[in-house]
């Protein structure tokens, strides 16, 4: 699949990097801030440098809506990786999203240079041409590459600039929220939180005029836009001929994997702990997770731990302090889904335990703990707080030995990660549990869509509540019949699933639910 990434550089000569999504990792090996307030040439191959300097020049001058360049950029491993960069406009930034091509004839690369403004191809001499839309006479290349530059002797832009703003909106939504936006003046702000329906295309650039209802004076504003369709992250990216807006923040979440054991051991961490906790995932691997704890918190975690390893809860909710790299806590919701022989959790930053979100994960988990300031535990959710009922969830008896081995039996599960991007929802990791289970090959079924391992008659109540999942925030239980397939048959067998979300993706924790049932084909 081809990947790609956004980034956002100042309108100055040197073209310095303002924002890079982290996607970048993927492409080209760098981490966003390795990148940020550098020159964007300093990725570029120096036989391609002054030519992406007249082309970055012209794209200021005449403020392009949308261009398209291939060229080659730098690889951390020092190998240089062709891309393709969709430039926009915008005010005082330059707005791109990068892909990366095998060759400038690929049929994604010709879908996007035959709907840009401008395209252009770095010659092997390093000179420009003009392909696309626009014809290669002489006369037209005179006049894009004047040589005389927008700056003035400060760097700074000659000519007034059209007023422009930019969005990025959640492609993964069916609502196409905002969740980003450059701000030029601040009283258009309510617009932003506005959700909009365009239409949907996949790889070329397209161009929009329509009416812009402005909320304060219900004035209708004509305006003109341009979206594109990174993989990734953003569902459209809008240039608009009007007023900006503000910066949107969504809730800050990611993805972690403990072991069984009593110390609860960091398996695996999602990269946006970075956003959440500042921690990079390899500072914290093979430690104890009880290390970014509150200590008036420990005593308490480690019982419900215990329960949620003694009871293999499928989902319980218990929001914590997390130590933050910088020494400060954080107030996190952690969502824990027992699986076999580790703990898969979902973690998200919160303001408060009386937050909407927070109270929708425990209104749908099994159960919900809250940690109190004398460090005692109560059971809230839809479970009652009845004495029995928490003399039974948190008794003393731990279910390890004194190696810390687990004493019983666990209940055969398996995981899957999802791209919750997609609409396929495509798998990107499963646990080995999934083989022996399911009978599905846990390396060969990355990238397949989950949709193909679900019965046809269950497949429409699985979208359904998964749409649900990512939009609201809530946990589901799925129950599905699963479908193993043969040459000549198809095993159908039940299983019952919870599945939760975050930014890194879904979440899903399964385990049989009764014998199987086979279908043999005619």
């Amino acid at each position: 699949m081809e990947i790609n990434f956004i980034s956002i550089y100042d309108n100055t000569p040197k073209a310095k990097y303002l924002f890079v999504s982290e996607s970048v990792t993927d492409v080209l090996g760098y981490l966003p801030e390795e990148l940020l307030g550098e020159s964007g040439y300093n990725l570029t191959h120096p036989n391609e440098r002054q030519a992406l300097g007249v082309i970055h020049s012209t794209n200021v001058q005449n403020e392009r809506m949308s261009s398209v360049t291939t060229c080659r950029a730098r690889h951390k491993d020092g190998h240089y990786v062709a891309c393709d960069i969709v430039v926009h406009y915008c005010y005082d930034v330059l707005i791109c999203t990068t892909f990366t091509v095998v060759s400038s004839n690929c049929i994604k690369h010709n879908m996007r240079a035959s709907s840009a403004d401008e395209v252009f191809v770095i010659q092997p001499d390093g000179s420009i041409r003009l392909t696309g839309v626009w014809n290669d006479s002489q006369e037209r290349m005179k006049k894009l590459f004047t040589e005389k530059y927008p700056w003035d002797i400060n760097n700074l832009v000659l000519n007034e600039q059209e007023p422009r703003f930019c969005l990025f909106i959640n492609r993964y939504t069916t609502e196409s929220l905002i969740v980003f936006a450059t701000q030029m003046s601040p009283h258009d702000k309510e617009n932003v939180m506005k959700s909009i329906e365009l239409s949907k295309s996949t790889d070329i650039i397209n161009r929009l005029r329509f009416n812009w209802l402005r909320q304060d004076t219900q004035e209708l504003i004509p305006i003109e836009a341009v979206h594109t369709l990174p993989f990734l992250q953003i569902k459209f990216l809008f240039l608009f001929s009007c007023s900006p807006f503000f910066l949107f923040t969504m809730e800050i979440n990611y993805i972690t994997i403990y072991d069984c054991s009593p110390n609860a051991n960091f398996l695996f961490i999602s990269e946006s702990i970075k956003d959440a906790l500042g921690y990079y995932p390899e500072e914290l691997l093979g430690q104890t997770g009880y290390i970014l704890t509150h200590p008036e918190e420990r005593e308490a975690l480690g019982l419900i731990h215990s329960n949620n390893v003694k009871n293999e809860r499928m989902s319980s909710v218990v929001p914590y302090r997390a130590k933050h790299k910088e020494g400060h806590y954080v107030l996190i919701d952690v969502v824990a889904h027992f699986c076999y022989d580790v703990l898969i959790c979902t973690n998200f930053a919160v303001i408060s335990i009386d937050s909407i979100k927070h109270k929708m994960r425990a209104s749908s988990a099994d159960e919900s703990y809250t940690i109190q300031p004398d460090g005692s535990i109560r059971l809230t959710g839809k479970w009652s707080n009845t004495q029995d009922n928490m003399k039974h969830l948190l008794s003393k008896e731990y279910p390890w030995n004194i190696n810390a081995y687990l004493t019983t039996i666990q209940e055969p599960r398996f995981c899957l990660f999802l791209n919750r991007y997609s609409i396929q929802l495509n798998i990107v990791f499963a646990s080995e549990m999934c083989e022996r289970m399911v009978g599905m090959s846990q390396i060969y079924c990355i990238g397949d869509s989950l949709y193909d391992y679900i019965a046809s008659k269950d497949i429409e109540n699985v979208k359904r509540q998964i749409e649900i999942t990512k939009s609201k925030g809530l946990i589901s239980r799925l129950r599905l019949k699963w479908s193993q397939k043969n040459e000549n048959d198809e095993t159908l067998i039940p299983i019952e699933a919870v599945v939760s979300c975050t930014h890194d993706g879904l979440v899903l924790v399964a385990r049989l639910m009764s014998p199987l049932k086979t279908i043999y084909y005619v």
